[in-house]
């Protein structure tokens, strides 16, 4: 509906002698009618409706009274407060008014809300108020139902001319099979890319269409975005000029349907916009925005049946919570192995899942959902098992796209109590779609188990879309230790838990948590893994504190890069082969506590384990903040620590050139606040070098550094009762070490191991290794390496080792991959990524503990690659 264009303020105009009677009024347009002038006194008269404190309806309500003797006209006045504030919010004025009865012609601005109204009788001679003297009632929102926005005529919307171009035109292919056309807003690399750094990449348009819009509470309509990355709002303009928005969720190149609640908006106070009320007046709207940032590309955005409605009306479509009656077990249950039996409980809100050990796997049950996920950021679920501890729970979700994530847990960590799961804890397991996490339009869920080789039943009860900050107390409240530790990532049972403590942005779209014992700086205990996506604003990872602890100067930690970036040293005519190997950068930012940031940017993470140790003289404060008023950086002061991760390629000109690699790992452990002369950093973890005497030959380790109490770098893998290691001289010479291994038959199989980097002068094409048995263990020899963003396992296996020392040569050949993506080999590709081998032991002939010997493991480069031998420790056959 069309608002009338109000006149603000008349000045009284007043004509003695004439019939003409001239109206002030505040806000609204006055009215200038003949009136007969009458004189004497006014009789009593009362007011007759609206009555006293009645709810309204009507936009425009009708006021009537009683006549009053020798009254020549009545004046009307509606307030906001019962003392006719000319200073109130509203207050209207209507003077000359001829009947007894007058329909507001004006709308009053605010609804849900209580007005005042009098009337005064008037004549030549008297001015005589109404016996009431004033009555209040109740305006209400009109309700105007569905509120529907044109986008049938492409030259109704506009693009802002300071911003990125884009072409728009209206499409009648019914693309969303609704019955209606879209607006089509498409761009190229030419119209994001001007070279103007202030406004590339940024597109808005505009549709002004002034509307009323009470009795509603949320946009809806049909959207599509096929591009490359970009951030696209829906944007308002309110009654008084501000502009708020609300970002779209993306499920990029999938048909969605957007929901989006009134409350989802905030101000946009960016770019010199207005700032008034600060309050989203979204009963009367001036126009609608598509906003779309960092729109770099080509692009394609369709958007339909865009409205105004009812939220309530769709809550059919909105995920809440799930009863698990309305399944068929028969038909839902995914990878259905003989064995596996699904059954939901009576009230429906649990599921079980039952399995035997005949039959080893796993078994889901597959729930379709096929409905919008619009509130919360966690899922909540009781999950109870009974068996085998070494059995895992997989919680999957399906995107409109295709893409799925996964969610899992080890049984040994479940605790019989509802766990909170945020939506950023899961990660990409399968990619159908863009390989974004989009949470939105949700096609399926997949509750699950596997490495079940055993009998037993997992429940999966009261499953629930929930708000982690409503869920979770002393929420992201951390503590430094006495020491300055701040975190070393050991008291994590689970990678969800990470998310209760840390804290990430969501500007970079890649940004993933979790808890690591792959990669550690020592090959043991727990790491935080930290994802990144390239050429994107920095994925930003940080903890804050209660307060802060005195006596340090520093802060150190330890950082490996793992990242999936391109290798330009490996692709013929690669543009970017001025680049050497990608890596990125980190910026550490220390939050003092008034609220200024300091910080210190490493410019290459290094790709093997490097400790960092950075004086708080080295950091500089952020633009923005006084040198002369800041809180001083000490350890005292520090109340937050950041770590932000980024990556940009470009060209050799400089200029950029968008890759937007995704899931760049990088880990970090051991982050203490210390005390250091200056800023520096150094490995970690030891190089492994060719031997100055013969360069085809790399240890790993021959042991004579050890001591029986200091085992140094080899470590058990797993722990068990059976599970020692011990270090042995020989007695020829006393100097001379080896690694007594120990295991249990008929048993788990126990596992030691080593983590280190290798020197790039090493080479290798196999495994040489000195073991000496009991005729009867199975030794496996694992070797892992990180190749294109992947970890691969390889392993070599030795049966029956003999009860006399024997050297072990296998070639690389000779290794079948246990884990990893692809069959890459240990070449000489690979083979300078190695970073840990891991020896296993078990045997299955009797029950006792026995003992495996080790020396010498060390690469040899000297024979060949299907090298296969085993000699006598002497060097006979």
């Amino acid at each position: 509906m069309k608002r009338k264009h109000l006149l603000t303020f008349i000045l009284g105009l007043f004509l003695i002698g004439c019939n003409n009677e001239v109206v002030e009024t505040k806000d609204y347009e006055t009215i200038n009618v003949q009136v007969e002038q009458k004189t004497g006194q006014l009789g009593d008269f009362a007011l007759i409706g609206p009555a006293n404190l009645q709810k309204i309806e009507k936009d425009l309500p009708t006021f009537s009274w009683e006549e009053s003797t020798n009254a020549s006209s009545y004046t009307l006045e509606i307030c906001s407060t019962d003392d006719f504030s000319l200073e109130a919010s509203t207050y209207i004025k209507k003077v000359g008014i001829v009947s007894t009865k007058y329909t507001l012609d004006t709308y009053l601005k605010n609804k849900e809300a209580t007005y005042y109204w009098r009337v005064s009788a008037i004549n030549k001679d008297n001015t005589k108020l109404c016996n009431d003297e004033c009555r209040s009632f109740y305006l209400s929102s009109p309700d105007f139902g569905e509120i529907e926005f044109n986008i049938d005529y492409a030259d109704e919307w506009t693009v802002h001319q300071d911003g990125s171009q884009a072409s728009i035109s209206v499409d009648k292919s019914d693309f969303f099979n609704n019955g209606k056309n879209s607006l089509a807003i498409s761009f190229d690399d030419t119209q994001t890319n001007q070279g103007i750094p202030s406004s590339d990449g940024w597109i808005v348009v505009t549709h002004q269409q002034e509307t009323e819009m009470y009795g509603v509470d949320a946009f809806y309509f049909n959207f599509y975005y096929n591009g490359q990355d970009a951030d696209i709002y829906l944007r308002v303009v309110d009654e008084d000029n501000e502009y708020y928005n609300a970002q779209i969720k993306l499920a990029a190149n999938a048909p969605q349907t957007i929901i989006m609640k009134f409350d989802e908006f905030t101000l946009r106070t960016k770019g010199g916009t207005t700032v008034a009320n600060q309050i989203f007046d979204y009963n009367y709207i001036k126009a609608v925005e598509l906003v779309f940032e960092k729109s770099f590309g080509d692009g394609i955005c369709l958007i339909s049946d865009l409205k105004a409605v009812h939220y309530d009306d769709y809550n059919y479509m909105f995920i809440d919570e799930i009863d698990f009656r309305t399944f068929n077990q028969d038909e839902f249950i995914l990878d259905n192995y003989d064995g596996f039996v699904g059954t939901p409980s009576e009230d429906g809100k649990a599921f079980t899942i039952s399995y035997g050990g005949s039959i080893p796997g796993y078994g889901f049950l597959k729930v379709p959902i096929n409905k919008t996920l619009v509130t919360g950021d966690s899922f909540k679920v009781k999950l109870s098992h009974t068996g085998s501890t070494t059995h895992r729970i997989l919680f999957r979700v399906i995107e409109e796209d295709g893409d799925r994530w996964v969610y899992k847990q080890k049984c040994s960590t479940l605790v019989d109590e509802e766990i909170i799961i945020p939506f950023n804890a899961f990660t990409l397991s399968e990619v159908n779609g863009d390989g974004a996490r989009q949470f939105y339009f949700i096609k399926q869920f997949q509750f699950g188990i596997e490495n079940a080789y055993s009998s037993g039943s997992t429940t999966f009860e009261n499953f629930k879309v929930c708000t982690l900050a409503e869920e979770k107390e002393n929420l992201y409240i951390n503590e430094i230790a006495d020491n300055g530790l701040i975190e070393n990532f050991e008291e994590y049972t689970t990678s969800v838990q990470l998310y209760y403590n840390w804290q990430n942005t969501t500007n970079n779209k890649d940004e993933e948590m979790a808890i690591d014992s792959q990669y550690t700086p020592t090959g043991v205990g727990n790491s935080g893994k930290f994802c990144y996506k390239s050429d994107m604003y920095p994925a930003c990872y940080g903890l804050q504190f209660a307060h802060g602890v005195e006596g340090f100067n520093s802060i150190k930690f330890e950082c490996l890069d793992m990242s999936i970036l391109k290798n330009p040293t490996t692709e013929s005519a690669n543009p970017f082969a001025h680049l050497g190997t990608a890596a990125p950068k980190m910026i550490v930012t220390l939050y003092v506590t008034k609220g200024e940031t300091y910080s210190y940017v490493i410019d290459k993470i290094e790709q093997t384990w490097t400790r960092y140790e950075i004086n708080f003289d080295d950091f500089r404060l952020d633009e923005g903040f006084s040198q002369f008023s800041a809180t001083p950086l000490e350890s005292e002061n520090i109340v937050g620590v950041m770590f932000g991760l980024q990556f940009y390629y470009t060209l050799e000109n400089g200029s950029s050139s968008p890759q937007y690699t995704s899931s760049n790992p990088v880990y970090i452990d051991n982050i203490y606040l210390s005390n250091s002369s200056e800023t520096s950093q150094c490995d970690v973890v030891e190089k492994l070098k060719p031997l100055e005497t013969d360069p085809n030959y790399t240890y790993v380790d021959d042991y004579n550094n050890y001591s029986s109490d200091n085992i140094k770098e080899f470590y058990s893998m797993a722990e068990y009762d059976y599970s020692n290691l011990a270090i042995c001289s020989y007695e020829s010479d006393p100097n001379d070490k080896y690694l007594d291994m120990q295991y249990q038959g008929n048993s788990t199989s126990v596992s030691y191991g080593r983590f280190f980097n290798l020197d790039p002068t090493a080479t290798g094409k196999a495994i040489q290794v000195d073991l000496k048995g009991d005729d009867k263990a199975t030794v496996y020899i694992n070797v892992f390496f990180d190749y294109a963003g992947s970890t691969y396992k390889y392993r070599a296996t030795i049966n029956n080792v003999a009860s006399t020392w024997k050297t072990y040569t296998i070639g690389f050949s000779k290794f079948v991959k246990q884990e990893g993506t692809g069959d890459v080999g240990i070449s000489s590709v690979t083979f300078n990524n190695i970073t840990k081998i891991t020896i296993g032991i078990v045997n299955s002939s009797d029950n006792e503990i026995s003992h495996v010997y080790m020396d010498n493991l060390m690469f040899n480069a000297s024979v060949k690659y299907g090298a296969n031998t085993v000699v006598d420790k002497e060097g006979n056959n």
